[in-house]
């Protein structure tokens, strides 16, 4: 088959959408039906199989994500969780004690056991225990300052919800408790902090699209969602469980290996090629190596998705496909005025949203790449492949014969 290259409305119908189909790959005629093991949806960077993971879940199929840890497996998303968690219901004494001295702010584990002990000897959650603290003669001073000040922001947050949005409440939490700062003690190189706070973002990107998505959005209605997306029930290493899941893969960790069924997603600058790449203009050709590792790891069917825009920091931003499509496909002059148009809006700081000029970029380098799958599509069939190029026999070998850029 030759390759497919689908245009999504944004990254939940990209997740809806892809998901939609490979379950009706695994439902198929006996003839027709795949096994799980034998797909394979590859990504660029950690923060975009969340979504996926999400539907895979909801459509009860079993996954292995290889190359990078499950996304509400990470500290700082569990940090995050953890405080919505308490503001959600105080006293949930597991995610409360994860969140009382972070970020640090001066309750020590002497002062915590104190407080445990009060709660214990009372028969009262810690949460009750915790304004005691300030009568308490076995606490300091400082400590029981810092105790009541925690006390205070979970109050005032408390008192916020159902008031705003819980994107703006949490955006305001996390500015309030400079998690930042956590990050920074945690992570000592750039690198590493800059990963995180991808995840943040990723985060946050997740309420707003629950936002736009429920019909009743609230705290405890995003808290359940999460909980479908990390139940622990559903985690196994078992290698049996292994050898019959569809994998949930980055790129990286592709290499030498190959399946009958590929989904490359998020074929967007700034995701491939990664906006780092982008911006040091030293680095393309490496992620053009990485995606022809990509595309060269299906064997019968590849598909290519990019969205027409994605969700940052809770806002939908415009996206410009991938040069590295229109090199696929032999459209030089097009690849190039993708790559110009992600070059001028990254390096400047800018989004391709609130920027006339990504819009204009995204309109003529993503016009007619392929067919877009909105909302009726998603829901009533699987998206259309492109007419057959002239290019033969299996995206592997097609893809050999026109690397992208060759």
């Amino acid at each position: 088959l030759p390759p497919r290259m689908l245009r999504m409305e944004n990254e939940t119908l990209e997740a809806e959408s892809v998901i939609l189909e490979i379950r009706k790959m695994l439902e198929g005629d006996d003839s027709a039906r795949v096994r799980p093991s034998e797909i394979a949806i590859l990504f660029r960077t950690n923060e975009q199989p969340r979504l996926f993971e999400l539907e895979l879940r909801r459509a009860g199929i079993p996954y292995v994500l290889v190359g990078g840890l499950s996304f509400y497996d990470r500290k700082e998303v569990r940090d995050l969780l953890g405080y919505l968690r308490v503001l959600a219901n105080p006293a949930d004494e597991v995610s409360l004690l994860r969140v009382l001295n972070t970020p640090p702010r001066g309750i020590g584990a002497s002062t915590v056991e104190t407080l445990l002990k009060v709660a214990v000897t009372e028969g009262v959650p810690l949460w009750t225990a915790l304004p005691k603290a300030v009568h308490d003669p076995d606490v300091s001073e400082l400590s029981r300052s810092r105790v009541d000040g925690f006390c205070g922001l979970i109050t005032r947050y408390r008192a916020r919800l159902g008031q705003g949005t819980l994107a703006d409440l949490t955006r305001d939490l996390l500015g309030e408790v400079n998690y930042r700062a956590e990050l920074d003690r945690v992570y000592k190189t750039s690198s590493d902090i800059e990963a995180r706070l991808a995840s943040i973002q990723e985060f946050m990107d997740s309420i707003a699209l629950y936002e736009q998505r429920a019909e009743n959005p609230s705290l405890l209605g995003f808290l359940e969602e999460t909980a479908l997306a990390g139940r622990e029930d559903q985690k196994d290493d078992d290698d049996k469980r292994e050898r019959h899941a569809l994998t949930l893969m980055t790129l990286h960790s592709a290499k030498g290996l190959e399946f009958p069924h590929v989904y490359m997603v998020g074929m967007e600058e700034g995701l491939l090629p990664h906006q780092r790449s982008i911006v040091d203009g030293r680095s393309i050709e490496e992620e053009r190596r990485l995606c022809y590792v990509g595309v060269t790891r299906a064997q019968d069917s590849l598909t290519l998705t990019f969205c027409k825009e994605r969700t940052k920091w809770g806002k939908a931003r415009a996206q410009i496909p991938s040069r590295f499509l229109m090199e696929m496909r032999g459209e030089t002059e097009r690849a190039k005025r993708a790559a110009l148009a992600a070059e001028a809006l990254f390096r400047n700081g800018a989004e391709p949203a609130e920027s006339t000029e990504g819009e204009a970029a995204n309109e003529s380098a993503g016009e007619a790449v392929a067919p877009t799958v909105g909302r009726s599509s998603t829901a009533k069939k699987a998206a259309t492949p492109q007419k057959p190029s002239k290019r033969g026999g299996k995206p592997a070998k097609a893809a050999a014969k026109r690397r992208p850029g060759s």
